[in-house]
């Protein structure tokens, strides 16, 4: 049994088909400096639930160690926020895919991006559970 904030490699969405159809399909929650895109789906037999996209722009931050900073910071405040979202998700027997993209021009501190992040998987909780 996984720890409730534990983020495996399963959690990281990487397939080119599913990241396509997020983009065309998926609603999206603007938190600054995060955006959310989600898209939820009726869950099939051994789906992971959720699955998590993280992307910095390479235009305004053009060094890789400053977009690294950014995505460690998005995913670790995913990995804290997750559970509600995860047990909405479980109760409705559906799967979702998100892609966080880190729009601010701007490095924020921890705090500011876990506030974004916690109201905007919020967000996301209370429109799933409509």
């Amino acid at each position: 049994m996984l720890h409730p904030y534990a983020f495996p490699k399963t959690y990281s969405l990487k397939s080119r088909k599913r990241i396509g159809q997020l983009f065309k399909k998926g609603r999206v929650v603007k938190v600054y400096p995060l955006k959310l895109i989600y898209l939820s789906q009726p869950k099939q037999d051994n789906q992971q639930a959720l699955r998590v996209l993280m992307s910095v722009s390479k235009r305004r931050f053009a060094l890789a160690v400053d977009r690294n900073t950014l995505k460690r910071r998005c995913r670790e405040a995913f990995r804290l926020n997750k559970n509600t979202l995860e047990h909405t998700l479980v109760q409705h027997g559906t799967y979702a895919d998100i892609a966080v993209l880190y729009v601010g021009s701007t490095f924020y501190p921890f705090e500011d991006i876990n506030k974004a992040m916690q109201s905007g998987l919020e967000r996301i909780s209370k429109e799933l559970s409509k």
